[in-house]
């Protein structure tokens, strides 16, 4: 069934030149975080407000977790790797953010495999949440 219907899609990202992430102060980190869910399925954008680990209220508006307030598009390439998204994001706009990726009915950190890009990490979600058991 999966297969079927998102990795189509998924391939679409490879091919994508840029895709774009709206940031601004006024906005929730729910509404950043279903903008990234609909790019990248298996894969879940986490904000942190300052540098503490753990989950942030997803009601908080971006204002409240982040040191710079300038609001814009962020560009979001597919073939780049997780790392440098991060990193893009933290010096463009101040959030300080990580990604966990689909496994089942759990989400898993990613830092162990944050030289993969943004494609290949929602790609392997895929094909872990895909797999079934007859």
């Amino acid at each position: 069934m999966y297969k079927t219907q998102l990795l189509p899609q998924s391939k679409q990202y490879a091919n994508a030149i840029t895709m774009k992430l709206q940031i601004q102060d006024d906005m929730t980190v729910a509404a950043l975080q279903a903008e990234f869910n609909a790019m990248f399925p298996f894969l879940k954008l986490e904000i942190r407000a300052g540098l503490a680990r753990g989950n942030t209220n997803k009601y908080l508006l971006l204002k409240q977790c982040r040191r710079q307030h300038n609001d814009g598009e962020f560009d979001v390439q597919p073939q780049e790797s997780l790392q440098s998204f991060l990193d893009r994001l933290n010096q463009e706009f101040g959030l300080n953010a990580e990604v966990y990726r689909k496994s089942g009915n759990m989400w898993i950190a990613t830092s162990l495999s944050s030289a993969w890009t943004l494609d290949r990490q929602n790609n392997e979600g895929f094909e872990i949440n895909s797999y079934k058991v007859d």
